[in-house]
């Protein structure tokens, strides 16, 4: 470790004198700008430049509106809250819709100051994503994991580092050390992604990560025990795999793990997999037995008493589920020949399926597929959030109709506010950086949308505003976001990074021919 310290300093002042001037015209150029267009053309300057001093420069960029974001945002949520009571309770007194006017005059206020600050972060991730230059890596996993403040960071940093061979052991050193889930689950994430690294010496330190109390420490140690390869992970992970709670997201992933490390398709199902181990553990341990050959014998375990279906091709796996439905008035198209006139949508003819009339009729028919016992909530949204549940209620017969009684009763309006959807569902699933301390009480969201992002006056905004959000919120990925694009105008790009970015599937719903 020291030797890689002086040889980490000697690059980095190398650096430093090579690129200085470079650095200094970027940052002034930054300091200069006016506009957010312009400021993230000058951070791309600043990322350019490809040195340690630079990537400094950009962390302690991000971290001072990391730190400046939190309050703004719950203010923001708290004005959208508001407008929510002011539109159920009954007019009383006073002017009900002056009051949601005014509140919506200064909800766009402040979603423009957060919105603005959300896109020099996305742009400062890209910037410090585009570098490549291996004493940066150096920098970011030696100083920058010191340095970071958020776990959106500490995982690309750990992920870059792990590009060079000082790098990998810096990670794992860090590895050994850490105790807290913020920051070892990105760590372990990361690990995952390194394509050649020796684990006898730290295997130990990973196999003790799976008696972790948190279970996503858990699930990600056993994703990277399955990396690694060694058959000595895989009785720990078959322990740890029977101490799950039954058909819990920790259980299936812990399972998946074990399917990749093993070959064998035995299933979230402890007692299959610990008969499989007394069969083959002498074999396997001896050497005797390959499993890179023997991949795929075993016998795959009956999963009906798991299935619950699917939604548009998704497979609805958790037993937790927030679905974040689109009412905006681009849904109330034909789903076979939608057509818009100036820009509005020219509504289905009565004869004709719309996109709100197919896709509800999916979702009620999703939620009858649920087991009776599983957790479910349902968010609608347009230019504003409007909740069906305030919480997560069980799947009966009762909750269905329900949920088809109220899709009947609203219909598409106004514009696309995923924003605002997302932040509400994250909240409700107990996930987001503002919920009370405690257990998740969601495990997968499926957001439904035919468009594009739009801030809550319907204009359209910048993706990466979303997307950057999101990846804060959800940066230790507690909750699996799917996204299914409806119709040929939703913005696939968007949808498939949503999901991508946070563990999920994407699926395109497309007109008939």
């Amino acid at each position: 470790m020291i030797e890689y310290a002086r040889r980490f300093l000697v690059l980095f002042v190398l650096a430093a004198l090579a690129a200085g001037g470079d650095h200094n015209e970027a940052v002034a150029r930054l300091r200069a700008a006016k506009g957010a267009t312009a400021r993230a053309q000058a951070i791309a300057g600043i990322a350019a430049v490809d040195s340690p001093e630079a990537a400094a420069y950009l962390t302690k960029l991000w971290n001072t509106s990391h730190r400046a974001l939190p309050k703004l945002r719950r203010d923001l949520y708290k004005a959208r809250s508001k407008v929510r009571r002011a539109r159920r309770k009954p007019q009383k007194r006073g002017d009900s819709a002056s009051e949601i006017a005014v509140l919506n005059q200064k909800i766009a206020v402040m979603d423009g100051r957060v919105s603005t600050i959300e896109l020099e972060m996305a742009a400062i991730v890209a910037g410090l994503e585009s570098m490549k230059a291996p004493s940066v890596a150096a920098w970011m996993v030696s100083d920058g994991l010191r340095l970071a403040q958020s776990a959106v960071l500490r995982e690309m940093f750990a992920r870059k580092g792990g590009t060079v061979a000082a790098g990998v052991t810096a990670l794992l050193d860090r590895i050994a050390v850490a105790r807290n889930a913020s920051e070892l689950i990105p760590l372990l994430r990361a690990l995952k992604e390194v394509k050649d690294f020796d684990p006898d010496e730290r295997l130990p330190v990973l196999l003790a990560h799976l008696g972790s109390k948190d279970w996503g420490v858990r699930v990600a140690t056993a994703h990277v025990l399955a990396h690694t390869g060694r058959v000595e992970a895989i009785a720990p992970m078959i322990r740890t795999l029977g101490k799950q709670a039954e058909r819990s997201r920790a259980q299936r992933e812990i399972a998946d793990a074990l399917q990749a490390l093993t070959g064998q398709t035995l299933g979230p199902f402890p007692n299959a997999w610990k008969k499989w181990w007394r069969d083959n553990e002498q074999a396997i341990m001896d050497g005797k037995v390959d499993l890179e050959l023997d991949r795929h014998k075993s016998k795959a375990r009956d999963t009906k008493k798991l299935d619950q279906g699917r939604i548009y091709g998704i497979p609805q796996q958790a037993d937790r589920i927030i679905y974040v439905f689109d009412r905006s008035g681009s849904m109330d198209v034909s789903m076979r020949r939608p057509r818009f006139l100036d820009g509005g949508a020219i509504p289905a003819d009565d004869d004709e399926d719309s996109r709100y009339d197919a896709a509800s009729r999916e979702l009620a028919a999703a939620i009858s597929r649920l087991r009776r016992d599983t957790l479910f909530a349902v968010v609608l949204y347009s230019d504003e959030v409007g909740p069906l549940h305030d919480e997560l209620v069980p799947a009966t017969k009762e909750a269905v109709a329900g949920v088809k009684t109220s899709l009947e009763r609203t219909g598409p309006s106004g514009s696309t506010n995923i924003y605002a959807a997302i932040d509400y569902a994250l909240r409700l699933a107990n996930v987001h950086p503002d919920a009370k301390p405690g257990a998740a009480k969601a495990d997968a969201i499926y957001l439904i949308s035919d468009g594009s992002p739009t801030g809550p006056n319907g204009k359209v905004e910048d993706p990466a505003r979303t997307l950057q959000a999101v990846r804060e919120w959800n940066a230790l990925q507690r909750v699996a976001i799917h996204t299914i694009g409806i119709g040929r105008s939703h913005n696939a790009i968007f949808l498939r990074a949503l999901a991508e970015q946070n563990g999920g599937e994407y699926h395109a719903v497309l007109p008939k021919k």
